[in-house]
């Protein structure tokens, strides 16, 4: 029997799943009080299902074991069995694991989603098998309705039922379906919440092959999740007596998009082959939004107004509004950039369907997180205050991939940013012959011939006559180290041939730092070291006005403002912390941007790289450092 075959108890209960991919992206041991912490439970809790999952692993080639003070961890007879695990659950790298506080609050929404009677708090909690209050609980069910525009209703001695519009319940319905893989079938516990999504493996398999066919004559175009998502939608209202869905009269004509004609020929194709897909006028132009919902917008071609109507005019003030916002942030017009109006109206014509039926509705990337672009928090934080204002102004609730999406949007726009280099004379002392130099001077304009005017070879005699100024560095070997160079050149570089490939070019890169001109563009940095006393102070207002505080480490702090008068970097180094103060460096950036891309992107370098190397500074002396102690470690 293979070894996923026998994981398949882990379909069925999910608190084990939580704890078994826990241990399972964890390579060393792991405590029970580490794991209590991460899936909210108590460590009584977690020795209970420890013991229940090394009953079930005891049949598999995995093996739970145990060390005291250690903790626990998995075994696995053969390394290939990981990659199969892997697959087999369609894991990706996170940190997050569904805690059990996460399966109560689901519980409940799908219990009350199912029925249309009240439901009483005790019966939660008997059905749940907990003894513990619960508002906590039923606090978060009232957070996740507000997305869908829908209400808790509580009447005494009758309990609470959802009400709002029929649209909005199933949508919410169907999203707490959560992951949409199409190898998994879910028991979520509630037989009523089951039924709405019943459907055998061969009859799935053929709508799946039926929507394939009938879209892939169309232009539109949805990535494997959303296909998935859409098929919960037809089993959904095929399984389920829908009443009236409430729609409001949108001023969209749906019927003149490419997604109704495939929703009318898949409907009318399904109609024919199976029972029970004989849909509603309403339920058609509904599963066409949906459609238009789950349509992957690659092509800016098909983003016209032929297309989407109106849908286009609102993605449009929508878009601009988050342009015109991270622009005043940014101290540059991002509406210079072409890609920027491009691809950010892409991400919004189906949130601008959603802001239009009052839902923020989303899809959960079954165990995957998305904060990947941790090198970019400056840019995340600005479009976090963005996302809170436009839920101000818009009463849209951005989901966690769309924040991704609009996060790389600009992301992009920074990376695209080129910055000029200054064309290098460069001059390579040969110490022991020119033929010696070959090597470098074939990396070097093999790696770096943009940044180089010309390279030349000088012997140490031929320095006595050189005039400085014309070469902007000098290179030697580490061995030019142990003699007397006479009238040392400056700037000077030793090079070290021994390092392995990857390192050696990463030295020379070191050289090239310059080249960008940073210090040009941007003041000094200054380091400075701090007591404890003298670190208060940089909390005080008067200190560090209209700079916004970001985290970007938890021993890094910054404090940064893009329309200071007086331009100013300053590191402060904490050499005697207290113990309720957790943060070794904090950094004030003081800069005028003025609308200077190249600017920009160069600060955005110089924190990305302050926050890799920020601890090598530790060994610094006070004083200003150059900007290549940023960029690589020492």
């Amino acid at each position: 029997m293979k070894l996923t075959t026998k994981l398949s108890f882990l379909n069925a209960n999910s608190r084990l799943t939580s704890l078994f991919l826990l241990l399972f992206r964890t390579e060393n041991y792991v405590t029970s009080n580490e794991i209590s912490k991460m899936l909210a439970i108590s460590v009584r809790t977690v020795k209970h299902d420890i013991k229940l999952l090394r009953q079930e692993l005891a049949g598999t080639e995995i093996e739970l074991i145990s060390k005291p003070s250690r903790g626990y961890r998995l075994m696995f007879d053969q390394p290939d069995d990981r990659l199969a695990i892997k697959e087999y659950l369609e894991i990706h790298p996170t940190n997050y694991v569904e805690t059990y506080f996460d399966r109560r609050v689901n519980y409940i929404l799908r219990r009350l989603l199912s029925t249309e009677n009240y439901i009483t708090i005790s019966q939660l909690k008997q059905e749940l098998a907990v003894s513990l209050n619960i508002s906590k609980e039923i606090k978060r069910v009232k957070e996740i309705l507000n997305k869908y525009n829908l209400k808790l209703n509580s009447r005494s001695h009758y309990g609470m039922k959802i009400i709002g519009a029929n649209f909005r319940k199933i949508m919410l319905t169907v999203r707490m379906y959560r992951y949409f893989d199409k190898n998994v079938a879910i028991n979520f516990g509630i037989k009523s919440y089951n039924n709405c999504f019943l459907c055998s493996v061969t009859e799935k398999r053929q709508i799946r092959l039926t929507l394939f066919r009938t879209i892939k004559n169309y232009r539109v175009v949805f990535s494997d999740i959303d296909a998935e998502r859409f098929i919960i939608y037809l089993l959904y209202f095929r399984n389920t007596q829908s009443n009236s869905l409430n729609l409001p009269n949108l001023k969209f004509c749906y019927r003149q998009t490419e997604e109704y004609q495939v929703v009318f020929e898949l409907v009318d194709k399904l109609k024919s082959k199976f029972n029970g897909f004989d849909f509603s006028p309403e339920i058609i132009e509904f599963l066409t939004y949906i459609a238009i919902l789950s349509t992957d917008l690659y092509r800016m071609a098909d983003c016209t107004k032929e297309n989407y109507g109106c849908l286009v005019d609102i993605a449009e003030r929508n878009r601009n509004y988050i342009l015109t916002e991270i622009s005043e942030y940014l101290c540059i017009n991002v509406f210079d950039d072409y890609d920027n109006l491009r691809d950010l109206l892409k991400i919004m014509i189906p949130i601008s369907l959603k802001i239009l039926l009052e839902v923020s509705d989303g899809i959960d990337l079954r165990y995957q997180d998305l904060n990947n672009n941790q090198n970019y928090q400056v840019l995340r934080f600005f479009l976090q205050k963005i996302f809170v204002d436009f839920y101000e102004k818009y009463h849209y609730e951005f989901s966690s991939k769309e924040q991704e999406l609009i996060l790389e949007v600009f992301v992009m726009m920074i990376e695209r940013i080129s910055l000029d280099p200054q064309k290098l004379r460069i001059a390579i002392i040969a110490i022991d012959g020119r033929l010696a130099t070959q090597h470098l001077k074939i990396t070097l304009l093999s790696h770096f011939s943009n940044h180089i005017e010309k390279i030349t070879t000088k012997m140490l005699y031929e320095l006595d006559s050189t005039n400085n100024s014309q070469y902007d560095l000098y290179l030697c070997s580490q061995y030019g180290k142990n003699l007397a160079i006479p009238n040392t050149p400056s700037p000077l570089y030793y090079i070290d041939e021994t390092l392995d490939e990857v390192n050696y070019l990463n030295s020379l890169n070191k050289i090239f730092i310059e080249d960008f001109q940073y210090s040009k563009k941007l003041p000094n940095i200054s380091l400075k070291s701090l007591t404890n006393n003298e670190y208060e102070i940089l909390n005080e207002p008067e200190l560090l006005q209209n700079h916004f505080k970001i985290y970007l480490r938890n021993n890094l702090c910054l404090y940064l403002n893009f329309k200071s008068t007086k331009e100013n970097i300053t590191v402060y180094k904490v050499c005697n912390k207290t113990k309720s103060k957790n943060i070794d460096f904090t950094v004030a950036i003081s800069l005028a941007i003025n609308g200077d891309f190249q600017k920009l992107k160069m600060i955005f370098n110089v924190i990305n790289n302050l926050k890799i190397n920020v601890d090598s500074l530790s060994t610094l002396e006070d004083g200003i450092i150059s900007y290549s102690s940023l960029f690589f470690q020492r």
